[in-house]
């Protein structure tokens, strides 16, 4: 096989400058090309040190550079007989420096500056094709055969002129003017030019023919033959042509360029007015080296010393708020696996915890693997503008919100009378019908006497404002409206006037409104006099040394007097030492406090000299003044009273009780427990509640008692659960019976979690006696159906073997018979086998769709669908022999079916109850047997099934009727109660 890859030849190039950072990103721009090797120094001395023993293909340079700048650089060279392409590389760009460089030698010059993509695509086309040029000349002086070759197949035009005649054309020349060779030679080679650049052409070719030093490269406007205009770069030089001076011209088309230069400049002036104005921060991350630059007072922004702040990547992604970090990491990641650029907008924290918004942009750097090596980017603060857009908007909202709701007309006017804006309310007071029309009126039309408009301006003008003025306005109508006008004016820069804004606010919604205020005043003195609480007004009274000692009565309610036995004469006016006819004022140092702090408070009392309780609530309307309202309370005192007490026995019953019984609260926080609990603690009462299991037990207990109390308050009703505990008090152990009942308050708040536990040790013993009994009268009947089997088994392999010893048909019709009976014998104790499992294991949740699916797969079917219809997950509680009555149904709709080709299983509601079908299309039950069908012994073949599905059934109260119509089917109905059925291991139905 044959490696279809061929090298790529590289151009060798010294790059020499003084900032190695430019350095770097140049090498990297120019390798990522994959056609440039690049070395690089920092001086030009070194540069010399290098060419004496590398040979480069050119050598760009920096102009100003210390001890030796790029134009002495280039002389140097240039007087050692070296001729490498040279481009001078700067950011000077002086004409002066331009004309000594090309004067000088150099083969370009080139402009640092601007989108660095296009910067340096324009160096390497630059680099190639000063190349290009070397080589070609090279060429020209290796051979004349070579020389025309190049000629003929340049990519250039390449033209000679001699006496200012074309002498000489190849095929790209006549391909870029469009003219034949016979067109060309022998034509005055301005005719082709421009006529603004033919004065300039033919100077310098003037000037180049008499040997004078003029730039070898510069650009210049040609006409093709459709008469196109179009921009060429000329490269040329002096030479002899048949015996007599001429110049070799060299041209690229370079319109393209032209353009995009000029697209440059503006671009590279509007990033110089950007750069000069900009206070962004810059950073830059060298992911190979791990280091991050910030360029930028980053410190300050964030409030750290100067240097403080960590040049990290690690330090940045710290300061990212938790609600953007992972959006923004992983927005850069993406970044530096792809290349593509990082935008992302995000807060930041400042070392005080404070947000600011952050704008970051960014973009990826390539090596020439392509592997992205560096991201750099730039950050806006843009915390000032956030808030700036969020408090207009807020101010926004505002202005929207009071126009729009606001009761009062509200307007914005010209100066000349016509309406700029204006509410809904303002067009429904001047009875428009819509905006248009109200768009359409001259103001001072709408006032009742439009000459006071005027007057209105100039008082706004005179005081800067107008405040609810009154003025009557006239309705579209004719109706006249008063109203209150308020006037502002918006000015301009100037001072002049630019609008009025303003409020009209009905003076009629005023009274309306003071009328109300009247009334509710009323309402409220009625509520004061009528009320069946007591109130009253008193001022602080103080000595000579401003210390309060007593109060006045300032004003009472009649309920004071019917609550005191007081009248309203002998109070007003009076101290509390006279109303009452105490020595100290009663709850002075309350009512002080409430007079002079403003703070209200309320308190219960009992009032000895009436022998009453009172509720009392002091607030203060004034400083140094006080009002309570007092209810009289004894009956409600009396009742708690009683209630304690019967609280008190409620106690003392429960502390009797043999129960264990405690309130938790759903935290499970002990709130009480009575002393049978407190022996299971060994603890008082005092020292169990504020407490939890967990301060009594191992952690694995605790967890225990806790995960039932969450499963009662998760069900919302009682739960129960057995548990066996040590008590210690003594060590003894109980096995327990709990109920475990969420408590609520009256308005429905949790309280707690209500359990009692009831020792059932004793029965338990009982119930595990009973289960051994069970299990040797089990096995004792076993044992016993297995003996009398084997002998059936006997006697029926008998049976056999006589029967077929005796072929007459009496004979034959006798053993029928008895192995009819023997049969039948074998039933029945398979009967007494299955019938002796009913109710020895406790009823469970079963789930019957997935019972007929088990039975289905047991059963011979043959061409008989069975459809399950049931619900995925329908679930009853029952006998787990109920797997016994599904089979039954089936077998006998198979056996006894007739015509039979479907049987299927599905729930219908019954009001509360559930009812499960199973029904056939075969040929049904006879009416007078749908009953017998469930007594033992009635049917085809054992005559049991269905009487022991009847009883398995019953264990869980599951009744069975037969209800198919003959001849059309059977059908048996199961009505499960309520609380028998669930779905999907849910609640109870």
């Amino acid at each position: 096989m044959h490696d279809n890859h061929q090298t790529i030849a590289r151009h060798h190039v010294l790059y020499v400058d003084d900032d190695p950072a430019l350095l770097e990103i140049g090498r990297l721009f120019l390798e990522n090309d994959r056609t440039f090797t690049v070395d690089t120094v920092t001086s030009a001395h070194e540069a010399i040190h290098h060419l004496k023993s590398i040979s480069y293909d050119a050598i760009v340079s920096d102009y100003q550079m210390p001890e030796m700048d790029g134009i002495t650089f280039l002389k140097t060279l240039r007087a050692q007989g070296m001729t490498t392409p040279f481009i001078i590389f700067t950011g000077k760009g002086r004409e002066e420096v331009v004309i000594e460089a090309l004067n000088c030698g150099a083969d370009f010059y080139l402009q640092k500056g601007g989108d660095p993509t296009s910067q340096f695509a324009e160096l390497a086309h630059k680099i190639r094709h000063a190349v290009s040029e070397k080589r070609a000349d090279q060429a020209l002086k290796k051979s004349e055969y070579d020389y025309r070759h190049l000629i003929e197949h340049a990519n250039e035009a390449i033209y000679v002129v001699q006496d200012g005649l074309l002498r000489m054309a190849n095929p790209r020349t006549i391909e870029l003017s469009g003219y034949s060779e016979e067109e060309l030679l022998n034509q005055p080679f301005t005719r082709f030019v421009h006529p603004d650049d033919r004065e300039m052409l033919l100077d310098r070719f003037k000037k180049r023919i008499d040997g004078e030093t003029i730039p070898s490269r510069y650009s210049f406007r040609l006409y093709r033959k459709e008469g196109e205009v179009w921009w060429a770069e000329l490269s040329a030089v002096a030479i002899i042509w048949d015996g007599r001076p001429a110049t070799l011209n060299f041209i690229i088309d370079i319109t393209e360029r032209k353009l995009a230069e000029n697209a440059l400049r503006e671009s590279e002036e509007r990033y110089r007015i950007v750069t000069q104005s900009i206070t962004d921060i810059v950073w830059d991350w060298d992911i190979s080296a791990g280091s991050l630059q910030w360029f930028g007072d980053i410190d300050t922004l964030l409030g750290y010393a100067p240097g403080a702040f960590p040049r990290t990547i690690e330090a940045w992604e710290g300061i990212i708020h938790a609600d953007d970090r992972d959006r923004v990491i992983h927005a850069l990641d993406r970044s530096r696996h792809t290349g593509e650029p990082f935008d992302e907008e995000y807060r930041v924290l400042t070392r005080d915890g404070t947000d600011r918004y952050w704008c970051d942009r960014a973009h990826a750097i390539h090596d020439d693997r392509g592997t992205v090596v560096r991201i750099i980017g730039a950050i806006t603060d843009a915390t000032e503008r956030r808030k700036t857009e969020e408090r207009l908007r807020e101010s926004d909202e505002r202005y929207r919100q009071f126009f729009r709701t606001t009761l009062d007309s509200v307007f914005i006017t010209s100066p000349e009378g016509r309406y700029i804006d204006f509410n809904d309310r303002l067009m429904e007071r001047l009875g428009c019908k819509s905006r248009e029309e109200a768009f359409g009126i001259d103001i001072a039309s709408t006032y009742a006497h439009p000459e006071e408009r005027a007057g209105f301006i100039a008082l706004v003008e005179r005081d800067g404002y107008i405040k609810e003025r009154p003025i009557q306005f006239r309705k579209r109508d004719g109706t006249i409206l008063n109203t209150l006008i308020t006037i502002v004016p918006m000015k301009n820069p100037d001072g002049s006037v630019k609008a009025f804004i303003g409020t009209i606010r009905d003076a009629t919604e005023r009274e309306q409104a003071e009328k109300v205020l009247r009334q509710s005043e009323a309402k409220f003195h009625s509520l004061y006099e009528h009320m069946i609480e007591g109130a009253a007004l008193h001022e602080l009274t103080y000595n000579d040394q401003g210390v309060p000692v007593d109060y006045v009565f300032i004003q009472t309610n009649p309920a004071f007097g019917r609550q005191l036995g007081i009248s309203e004469d002998n109070v007003i006016g009076k101290t509390s030492r006279e109303v009452y006819g105490v020595a100290e004022p009663p709850y002075l140092d309350i009512y002080a406090r409430v007079a002079l702090t403003g703070e209200p408070e309320v308190f219960e009392t009992w009032f000895p000299s009436l022998a009453k309780h009172f509720s009392i609530s002091a607030y203060r309307p004034y400083k140094g003044s006080f009002a309570t309202i007092f209810e009289d309370i004894t009956e409600r005192k009396r009742a708690e009273e009683a209630l304690r007490g019967s609280e008190a026995q409620l106690r003392t019953l429960i502390d009797t009780l043999p129960d264990l019984v405690w309130l938790k609260d759903p935290e499970g926080i002990y709130l009480s427990c009575n002393r049978r609990f407190g022996n299971f603690f060994g603890a008082a009462e005092r020292d169990i509640v504020g407490k939890t299991d967990y301060d009594f037990m191992e952690k694995d207990q605790g967890d225990f008692f806790r995960h039932h109390d969450k499963a009662a308050l998760a069900a919302g009703g009682p739960t129960a659960n057995e548990e066996e505990i040590t008590f210690a008090n003594d060590g003894h152990r109980e096995v327990l019976e709990t109920i475990k009942t969420p408590v609520r308050a009256s308005d429905g708040r949790l309280i707690g979690v209500l359990g009692i536990s009831r020792n059932i040790t004793g029965r338990k013993q009982a119930d595990e006696a009973l289960r051994q009994a069970n299990r040797k009268l089990t096995l004792l009947s076993g044992i016993t159906r297995h003996d009398i089997n084997n002998q059936l088994t006997v006697l029926k392999g008998y049976l056999t073997l006589v029967e077929n010893m005796q072929p007459d048909t009496l004979s034959g019709e006798y053993f029928r018979k008895i192995n009819a009976a023997v049969q039948r014998i074998s039933a029945m104790i398979q009967f007494m086998k299955d019938y002796e499992k009913i109710g020895v294991t406790a009823p469970e949740w079963q789930d019957t769709h997935a019972l007929v699916d088990a039975v289905v797969k047991q059963t011979s079917l043959g061409q008989i669908t069975v459809k399950n219809d049931l619900p995925s997950g329908t679930e009853v509680f029952a006998d787990p022999l109920i797997a016994k009555v599904i089979y039954n149904l089936t077998d006998n709709a198979v056996r006894h079916g007739g015509k039979i080709m479907t049987i299927r299983f599905f729930v219908k509601e019954n009001n509360e109850n559930r009812i499960l079908v199973c029904e056939d299309d075969g040929e049904g039950i006879p009416a007078g047997e749908k009953e017998k069908i469930f007594e033992r012994g009635f049917g085809k073949n054992s005559g049991l099934g269905l009487a022991l599905s009847r009883e398995i059934l019953s264990i869980t109260g599951i009744t069975i009727v037969e209800t198919g119509v003959p001849g059309k089917g059977a059908r048996f109905e199961m009505a499960v109660p309520g609380g028998c059925y669930r779905q999907g291991g849910g609640k109870n139905h």
